[in-house]
């Protein structure tokens, strides 16, 4: 029960006007089950929001042209190159960390400084 209440105080209560649409999708038989027994209890706005086991194309969550073929039903075929995409990734996150730290300091550098204020461009 102490799960439970975690999952529909984290589910409901942290950011729920930010989330657009809640996808869970190739979820287990015990998981389908469990949600199924909280969801009358979860607010009927966030509620809304949740599509449990869908199929993302066939329901028009998510147009065929930006799945991948494996597993989704999309159009994409794709496959990961390591050498190619996580580079990319490390100068990415890289570059993104300097300019939020420039900014952190830029703000003063002191803990409390909220991560919307310099992560915000």
């Amino acid at each position: 029960m102490s799960t439970s209440r975690a999952f529909l105080n984290t589910f409901q209560d942290h950011y729920p006007e930010r989330m657009g649409r809640f996808v869970l999708i190739h979820i287990p038989f015990y998981i389908n089950i469990f949600l199924k027994i909280i969801t009358p209890f979860v607010d009927p706005v966030t509620r809304e929001k949740a599509k449990l086991n869908c199929q993302v194309a066939e329901d028009g969550l998510v147009a065929r042209e930006q799945l991948v073929k494996d597993g989704w039903g999309g159009n994409i075929d794709f496959e990961y190159e390591h050498e190619q995409f996580f580079p990319a990734l490390i100068k990415m996150t890289s570059e993104r960390k300097e300019r939020w730290m420039a900014k952190w300091k830029k703000l003063g550098a002191t803990i409390g400084t909220k991560e919307w204020d310099y992560k915000r461009d």
